[in-house]
């Protein structure tokens, strides 16, 4: 079941050795007057890819055509709670992307092999896109979402990232 499809521009910066609460006041005071939107949440998603690595490579050799996949959830670390599989689409800064809750792998732990393989295979039984994918990494970390006075432009800040890669040659 699709739950939405939606377009839009997204830019992404990385600050190394940054300090949270300036990064809050540059957007508190910038020309947007920047304002908290939603309560900081945790977030989970694990990024799947082909047997090629076809994604990664893209990613690595900087083409700006391409497509993600990834199931998203909020929360726990381990456990997958109303899990949501992403299919990304980006063309430069023009970012698509299409939701289906997939509620066959509720409460599905991530640190297990036998329900990582469960994933993998209900992902691609379910979705039959033109190669398998198998699970790459994870990623975890905090968000806090910002939103400019006028509505027209979100923030967000992620802090404490922490990853977990399930491949072990690359």
């Amino acid at each position: 079941m699709t739950i939405n499809s939606l377009k839009r521009y997204e830019r992404k910066w990385v600050f190394s050795n940054f300090d949270f609460n300036q990064i809050c006041i540059y957007l508190f005071r910038s020309h947007f007057f920047f304002k908290e939107q939603y309560q900081n949440r945790k977030v989970n998603s694990i990024y799947f890819d082909d047997l090629n690595y076809s994604s990664i490579k893209q990613n690595l050799d900087g083409v700006s055509d391409k497509k993600k996949y990834r199931i998203r959830w909020y929360g726990d670390f381990n456990i997958l709670k109303k899990p949501i599989f992403e299919i990304k689409s980006k063309k430069g800064f023009e970012v698509q992307k299409q939701n289906y809750a997939i509620y066959e792998l509720e409460n599905c732990d991530l640190l297990k092999s036998k329900d990582l393989n469960k994933i993998q295979i209900c992902l691609n039984n379910k979705f039959k896109l033109e190669n398998e994918l198998v699970p790459i990494l994870s990623t975890h970390y905090l968000r806090h979402y910002f939103i400019s006075s006028n509505g027209l432009i979100r923030a967000t800040v992620a802090k404490n990232l922490k990853s977990l890669s399930f491949i072990k040659d690359f």
